[in-house]
């Protein structure tokens, strides 16, 4: 996926909870550094479904990153 990352040419936002064991904040990390300009949001204390368990936060990042 890393290598496919890099032929991303879009703003993108990549948002991860912190403690995510599917899909762990290091995979974002590691997206962020394949992808130029891209924006890594990671919401403390939270876990993998982000837009049930932080639906106001992720909101507020889309947002933000949209606005």
């Amino acid at each position: 996926i890393r290598d496919d990352a890099r032929n991303i040419a879009v703003p993108t936002l990549l948002i991860y909870g912190e403690k995510d064991r599917e899909t762990p904040v290091r995979y974002g990390e590691a997206l962020h550094e394949a992808i130029a300009g891209s924006t890594l949001e990671i919401l403390p204390a939270a876990e993998h479904f982000l837009y049930r368990e932080r639906q106001a936060e992720v909101l507020i990042a889309v947002g933000e990153f949209l606005g």
